[in-house]
This record gives structure tokens, sequence and C-alpha cells, in this order.
């Protein structure tokens, strides 16, 4: 069996005390496309669930990974969400490297 590591980057940020939220990181043995269909109706991970019910709209997988045990998986999983969220993610990444190249243009 495979496991698959996955960042979902929300397309609309929720907002709640001031923070934005717009990342999920979760592993599954799943099939990946499965695995995000189960989210798109409400099966998925309460965060999920809560982002969607709270006003994200959709959401894109900004990187995925795959390891042979689930051990692995979650090792990874646990070292990502040390540094969570837009440093992490090649979506915002793109998108700050986006507005710099604007302003200094």
């Amino acid at each position: 069996m495979s496991y698959t590591l996955y960042l979902l980057h929300f397309n609309s940020p929720v907002e709640r005390n001031g923070v934005k939220f717009q990342h999920y990181l979760g592993y599954t043995s799943l099939p990946l496309e499965e695995r995000l269909e189960r989210h798109r109706k409400g099966q998925g991970s309460l965060w999920v669930r809560w982002l969607l019910a709270n006003g994200a709209k959709d959401f894109i997988v900004a990187f995925s990974q795959f390891f042979s045990t689930q051990q692995e998986a979650r090792q990874r999983e646990i070292s990502l969400k040390k540094r969570m969220g837009k440093q992490l993610c090649p979506v915002c990444k793109k998108m700050k490297n986006s507005r710099k190249e604007k302003d200094n243009g």
C-alpha cells in the first residue's frame, strides 16, 4: 500500500479572529482524486469541512508526495506542519513573487 501526502490551497482564505486560514495538509492511502472528492462532498477532515462551510470556495492541490509506509507519510506531515502556511505553499510563493516583480517593475 502507498500513501500520499498532500497540501490543499484554498482559493478564498477564511478569516477568524484576525487570522487567515487557507491551507490543509494531510495524507491518505486512497487514490488522491478519490480523497479530494470526499473532501468536496464534506466527507473529508473536519478542518476542510469547516473551511468550506465558512467561505472557502474551492481548493487545488499545491503539492503531493508519495510514501511507501504510513509512518513515513505521517512523519513528513508532522515535520511540514511545523512550518506550515505560506512558507510551504508553492501557490502562495508564486503569488508573492509575482507581486514583488510587479512592485519592482
